[in-house]
């Protein structure tokens, strides 16, 4: 099934032909900016994510960045784990 326009798109998460669920998984370490890009670019997606994940190694992310993943979180739109220390093996 080709989904062509944003219409198109639109239409096809509405129905029932489309029971996929996407889960986005985003292991970080300090790079708040581009951490908040790509979040925002997931959350504005015609077929939107089931659930976004962040796995945030930064030991002390910068204020602003705080405040966007936390303003995320607390509305439901992400999933934002912290890890005291980096680790790739557990992100």
């Amino acid at each position: 099934m080709g989904v062509k326009t944003l219409e198109d798109q639109k239409k096809f998460v509405q129905s029932d032909v489309s029971p996929q669920r996407i889960s986005c998984i985003i292991p970080t370490l300090g790079r708040g900016r581009i951490l908040c890009d790509t979040i925002e670019m997931l959350l504005a997606q015609a077929y939107p994510a089931h659930e976004i994940i962040v796995v945030d190694q930064t030991p002390a992310p910068d204020e602003a960045t705080r405040v966007l993943l936390q303003a995320w979180h607390d509305k439901g739109a992400i999933r934002w784990l912290r890890q005291a220390e980096p680790n790739a093996s557990k992100a």
